[in-house]
C-alpha cells in the first residue's frame, strides 16, 4: 500500500483541528470585542481549510475544479459546524460566521491561486486574485475595526461608564421588546437616546461591557427623563464578573426598583450600596460587567431619555 503524501497527512489533520476548533473553543467570557476577534476568527480557519482542501485534491484536475471543490467543501463544514453549535448549551448557529466562513475560503483561495507557480493562470487574472483576496479580508475586518473604534471612544468618555451620546454607543446595549431613535444632544455631534418600551411583556435595556472599575468611585448617577405625564416604573440591575460563573441567584446582585416622576432626574446609587448587595459576599467593583435597566410595572410610562450614566 503507498503510504500518503506528508501534504495530505498535515493538510487532513490541520483541517480537522481547525474544525473541532471552530466547534468547541468560544471566548472564555464574551464580551464585545472578545466575540468580534472571535466572529472574524472565521475568516482565516476555513481559508487555510479552503487552502489545505486544494492542496489535498488530485494536483492532475484543473485549477478551477480544485478550487471549486475547496470552496464547497468550507462552505459545506461551515453550515455543519454552525448546526453542531445548535445542539450545544449557549451556542447557537450563526449566518454572518457561515458568510466569514465563505468570504475566508474565497480570500485564501484567490491568495493561492494568485502566487503558485504553474497553473494555467494568467498574469492579469493573479493580479485580479490578489485585488480580491485584499479586498475581501480588509472588508472583513469592517465589524472588528468599528467595535475597536467604539471602545476608543467609550475610553474618553469616562467617567460616563456606559455612554449613550453618540451612535457607537448603540454596540455597547442590547434591547429587549424596546426600540431606540437618536435625537440631537446639546453639544454639537452628540446624540441623545429615546427608549420606548413595548406595550405588553417584559422590556429592558441590557448595558454590557461598561468601564469595568468602580471601586475609586462614590456614586454612581443615572441621568434620566421620563417623557410622559404617568410615572416610570423600572428597576436598574447591576452584576460583576463573578456573579456570571454558574447559576448564581438573583441575590447576588444589586438591584433597585425605581419610580421616576414626569421630567428629568439625576438619581445616584451609593457604592457602598452597590458593593454590599450580593447575599454572601461582595461585589467586584474593578471588573463590573454589566448594568440592565427593565420595566418593573406594565401600568408605568414607556418613553424615557436617558442622558448619561456616570461614577463620581
Amino acid at each position: 500500500m503507498t503510504a500518503l503524501p506528508y501534504r495530505y497527512l498535515l493538510a487532513g489533520s490541520l483541517v480537522a483541528t481547525l474544525i473541532l476548533t471552530t466547534i468547541f473553543v468560544r471566548p472564555a467570557h464574551p464580551d464585545l470585542w472578545a466575540q468580534a476577534v472571535f466572529d472574524w476568527l472565521h475568516v482565516p480557519v476555513f481559508g487555510l481549510i479552503a487552502v489545505s482542501v486544494f492542496l489535498m485534491s488530485p494536483s492532475r484536475w484543473d485549477w478551477r475544479i480544485r478550487m471549486l471543490v475547496a470552496a464547497m467543501t468550507a462552505a459545506l463544514l461551515g453550515f455543519l459546524t454552525e448546526a453542531v453549535q445548535t445542539l450545544q448549551r449557549a451556542r447557537s448557529a450563526s449566518v454572518h460566521d457561515i458568510l466569514n466562513d465563505m468570504l475566508g475560503a474565497t480570500a485564501f483561495l484567490s491568495l493561492l491561486i494568485a502566487l503558485t507557480p504553474g497553473l494555467s493562470v494568467s498574469r492579469h487574472l493573479r493580479t485580479l486574485l490578489l485585488i480580491l483576496s485584499a479586498g475581501l479580508v480588509g472588508w472583513s475586518l469592517t465589524p472588528p475595526a468599528k467595535i475597536f473604534m467604539a471602545y476608543v471612544e467609550r475610553y474618553r468618555q469616562v467617567p460616563s461608564i456606559a455612554p449613550v451620546s453618540s451612535r457607537n454607543s448603540r454596540l455597547f446595549f442590547d434591547l429587549e421588546n424596546t426600540i431606540v431613535r437618536y435625537l440631537d444632544g446639546p453639544e454639537p455631534g452628540a446624540v441623545e437616546p429615546e427608549f420606548l418600551f413595548g406595550v405588553d411583556g417584559s422590556a429592558s435595556i441590557d448595558f454590557h461591557d461598561p468601564w469595568p472599575n468602580w471601586s475609586d468611585s462614590d456614586l454612581l448617577i443615572l441621568d434620566i427623563s421620563n417623557m410622559e405625564s404617568t410615572p416610570l416604573s423600572v428597576t436598574l440591575r447591576i452584576h460583576d464578573r463573578e456573579h456570571l460563573r454558574g447559576d448564581q441567584p438573583g441575590s447576588d446582585r444589586f438591584r433597585s426598583r425605581l419610580t421616576i416622576p414626569p421630567g428629568r432626574h439625576a438619581l445616584t446609587f451609593a457604592m457602598q450600596e452597590i458593593e454590599s448587595a450580593p447575599d454572601s459576599r461582595g461585589m467586584d467593583l474593578t471588573r463590573i460587567d454589566g448594568l440592565v435597566i427593565y420595566r418593573s410595572s406594565q401600568d408605568s410610562g414607556r418613553r424615557f431619555r436617558i442622558h448619561d450614566i456616570r461614577l463620581e
